[in-house]
């Protein structure tokens, strides 16, 4: 199929998201053109064209009604609240279906989405609390290439956590307590993101396009959504932080984190000194090879890109037949 795919770019997991989408349906033989507007940062314009995806950032209408028509697309697929006005106007004009990924519970244009041929959501609470058409809506969750990471074959020499986020005030406190327990219990805490705490002896490293090659060599990943997807198909134990906690990712609580997205928003707890130690406290590492033994083989399950995307496409093929019958017969 030949897919327009349009986003904004943004510093977080959605970005990466669209990124492995775009990637792997090239690999599943398919044909994705990327619109991405407002990428501004030199190492992902670097990792684009090497990638070899064909993108632009130019999102007028005329531009895009010439590419359609060009290149007989067969579905838009919308990614942000900012794409999907454009993305709708240019399926009715040119009688297109439009997919839509809602990957925000705050999405600002529900009435938008309902207009969509078919939209998709990246969790079973979203799609719930949403309220979208269910005639329409599908839960397709995050995917994650999981032949990129590996859990370490050697002895641990020292704990490695890494701090996987993009950092906002409501975060920051417990992402501050977290990263002194750690250090107080003699773990290397290295920070992916945008988080550089110069108060802390932390190693920053900032936004990677490539984040394999650090989280394979650490036992601990302390984030939310994508990050702990990530984490776990590395073989580490996972720490569930955002605005709020919901502690490590086990057999006994995945279901319900996953059903959340790995969100923090499953159980709420407030991220202390005395909610946290817990978690920490019981990180040996025969407790750490036991949650990352049981993480790496949950995501080789669950979360594998190939699949994701498999679902993807039949949702496309499911667009591309509702459009047909939408349209009249002479």
């Amino acid at each position: 199929m030949k897919i327009l795919i349009l986003t904004r770019f943004y510093l977080n997991g959605q970005s990466t998201h669209v990124f492995s989408l775009c990637n792997e349906l090239k690999r599943q033989g398919h044909s994705p053109f990327l619109v991405i507007t407002h990428l501004n940062d030199p190492e992902y314009i670097l990792y684009l064209r090497h990638s070899g995806l064909p993108y632009t950032t130019k999102d007028t209408l005329s531009y895009l009604r010439w590419y359609i028509k060009k290149y007989e697309c067969d579905v838009i697929h919308s990614h942000s609240a900012h794409t999907l006005s454009i993305a709708l106007e240019l399926g009715q004009d040119l009688g297109i279906p439009v997919v839509a990924t809602c990957h925000h519970l705050d999405f600002p244009n529900l009435a938008h989405l309902n207009s969509c041929t078919k939209v998709i959501t990246i969790s079973k609470e979203m799609q719930e609390l949403l309220a979208i058409n269910p005639r329409t809506s599908t839960v397709i969750e995050n995917g994650i290439d999981t032949r990129l990471y590996r859990p370490q074959q050697t002895p641990y020499r020292s704990l490695t956590a890494v701090l996987l986020t993009r950092m906002s005030p409501q975060k920051e406190p417990g992402f501050i307590l977290v990263s002194k327990m750690l250090i107080d219990h003699g773990w290397r805490v290295i920070s992916l993101g945008n988080w550089h705490s110069r108060r802390l002896p932390i190693e920053y490293k900032g936004w990677k396009t490539r984040i394999e090659q650090t989280i394979n060599k650490a036992e601990l990943v302390v984030g939310t959504g994508r990050a702990v997807r990530e984490g776990m198909a590395a073989g580490c134990a996972c720490l569930v932080l955002g605005n709020k906690c919901d502690g490590l990712v086990a057999p006994a609580n995945v279901k319900l984190l996953q059903y959340y997205n790995f969100s923090g928003r499953a159980t709420k707890m407030t991220p202390t000194h005395q909610t946290l130690h817990p978690f920490i406290s019981q990180l040996t590492t025969e407790r750490i090879s036991e949650l990352g033994l049981f993480g790496h083989r949950y995501a080789n399950t669950h979360f594998l890109i190939t699949s994701m995307v498999a679902n993807t496409v039949k949702l496309y093929w499911q667009a591309f037949q509702t459009q047909i019958l939408r349209e009249p017969s002479f």
